[in-house]
């Protein structure tokens, strides 16, 4: 368990040492480090290191093109659930439980999918939460 938990930790800081890497050639070239995508576009797939399995379905990704969907109606309604959670935070939307709540709203699956994902896939998925959210 200990070791599982270590090899998250690594992966996750190896994402973000990626991340920063990205960002830094971008700002080196002039460009935008925030959109990588160009013009606004932002790729709302996330591919998971190894595959995921849920209840005998095996996912790759997870598909979140169905934010663009979400209403205010929808907004009301996560952030009623995410308050039910307990969090206190001056900038929910950026924290993990805000993505996972937004996610599962806009994905239609079970918050226990995004419950038993590795750290380092539900962070991917709470970054690109957050970009859709401020681009």
């Amino acid at each position: 368990m200990k070791d599982n938990i270590q090899n998250d930790i690594i992966e996750t800081v190896e994402t973000l040492e990626d991340e920063v890497k990205i960002y830094a050639a971008h700002d080196e070239a002039g460009e935008d480090p925030q959109n990588e995508y160009g013009d606004d576009e932002i790729d709302l797939y996330v591919k998971f290191k190894k595959p995921y399995v849920w209840e005998d379905d095996t996912y790759e990704g997870i598909d979140l093109s169905c934010l663009e969907d979400l209403s205010t109606t929808d907004l009301s309604a996560i952030e009623k659930k995410y308050y039910k959670l307990g969090i206190a935070s001056f900038n929910p939307e950026t924290t993990a439980a805000y993505a996972k709540v937004t996610a599962q709203k806009a994905t239609g699956l079970p918050i226990e999918f995004f419950d038993q994902l590795p750290m380092r896939e539900m962070l991917k998925i709470k970054n690109r939460v957050i970009s859709f959210f401020y681009n």
